[in-house]
């Protein structure tokens, strides 16, 4: 569901692009999906061994532009999305807006964006595009129910 999210609702991807381009940049859309699809689901605890393993399973598709140490801290797949229009991997914290402090607003009806309700709500928004129900579970503070 998400490849479909990204590469046909969006309609950000030009299919009429040269094929060497386009099949990097489908293979990037693949790998991220992949990761958020198979690895989003997983304890958190064990990001870095799906990391690894997604890795070592697509190192063989180096068309797939995955993140390395050098674009974020960590490098691994869940630090980033993809950013169509650059056609690769961008870290989290370029889209995460800063927390604005409005002293009228009540203190439980502050939302204090971080990575993790930054990238949830990404997700979210990327899988409603589809008009499909969603099951969306997480962790405490990642701003589902916002």
């Amino acid at each position: 569901m998400l490849f479909e999210a990204l590469v046909f609702t969006q309609k950000s991807v030009d299919m009429k692009m040269d094929p060497l381009r386009l099949n990097s940049v489908l293979a990037t859309i693949f790998a991220w999906c992949m990761a958020w699809g198979i690895g989003g689901n997983l304890e958190e605890t064990y990001n870095d061994q799906f990391d690894t393993f997604l890795k070592d399973l697509l190192s063989e598709c180096p068309d797939a532009k995955l993140p390395t140490p050098q674009l974020t801290s960590s490098g691994d797949v869940f630090s980033c999305y993809v950013d169509i229009a650059k056609r690769g991997m961008e870290p989290w914290e370029k889209v995460t807006p800063a927390f604005k402090y409005e002293p009228q607003t009540p203190y439980f009806d502050m939302m204090v964006p971080t990575i993790d309700t930054t990238r949830f709500g990404y997700l979210i928004e990327k899988l409603l595009m589809l008009n499909r129900s969603v099951l969306f579970t997480g962790t405490t503070g990642v701003g589902k129910v916002e």
